[in-house]
């Protein structure tokens, strides 16, 4: 449009520092990486499905929809998980588990976790179940869950 403007002759001026403002706040997105972070090594029951999440004024977060689509997720209550391991897998320190976007800041401007991100996480975490590998009790497979590693 700026090349439009100049070349039929017309006199603008343009505020960089008003435009790079407006787009710092523009649709901004936050990721919350979830990961098993102490010393035993345990096995997956339970995980969220990946899809889209919704967070209810009751703060419980639901499945809305499966999708692979991360940008499915419109609106601030919204959110995308993607699962990254699955029931019957193992983990151990430092395994990532999944992957939670959400549209918006989750951090304050000091770093701390603001108290949406307090309730994705909590909401989220409590979706995951896991046994420990000395248990006699393993996650039995249904016909519809599928395993896969990649080598």
């Amino acid at each position: 449009m700026f090349h439009l403007l100049e070349y039929m002759g017309v006199n603008y001026e343009i505020d960089i520092d008003a435009i790079q403002q407006r787009w710092m706040d523009f649709d901004t997105w936050s990721t919350v990486i979830f990961k098993h972070t102490t010393d035993d090594i345990r096995i997956l029951n339970q995980v969220p499905r990946s899809g889209i999440y919704r967070m209810s004024e009751g703060e419980n977060a639901e499945i809305i929809r499966r999708t692979a689509d991360w940008s499915n997720a419109s609106s601030m209550e919204e959110a995308f998980f993607l699962r990254i391991l699955g029931p019957g897998e193992y983990l151990y320190k430092g395994a990532d588990m999944g992957v939670l976007l959400v549209r918006g800041k989750m951090q304050t401007p000091s770093d701390k976790l603001t108290r949406r991100a307090k309730g994705w996480v909590k909401e989220l975490r409590g979706q995951f179940s896991s046994k420990s590998i000395e248990s006699n009790e393993h996650p039995t497979l249904t016909d519809n869950q599928m395993l896969y590693k990649i080598y």
